[in-house]
């Protein structure tokens, strides 16, 4: 058996979470962020005119922001980069 240092070790580890998930949209976290897109962008549009500019697009850019963070953390190449998109 081959002697593996922590870092290598480490690193294969990584490499193995990383291939089981081949993409962010495989994440049910991610499925349910555009989920509730689509539904923020249904009931925005039955607000009243005069919330449209204002809280309908506030609503709609937040529910957004959601899937979008994990999309873009997922892309890092760093695991610390990615978890410090999941918390914002």
């Amino acid at each position: 058996m081959k002697a593996v240092n922590r870092q290598q070790a480490i690193g294969r580890r990584k490499r193995r979470e990383k291939m089981e998930i081949r993409s962010y949209r495989e994440l049910l976290v991610w499925q349910r962020g555009m989920d509730l897109v689509e539904l923020i962008y249904k009931f925005t549009e039955n607000l009243p005119a005069r919330e449209q500019w204002g809280l309908s697009s506030q609503m709609r850019r937040a529910s957004i922001s959601v899937p979008a963070n994990i999309a873009e953390g997922y892309g890092r190449q760093s695991s610390g980069n990615y978890k410090q998109f999941l918390s914002i």
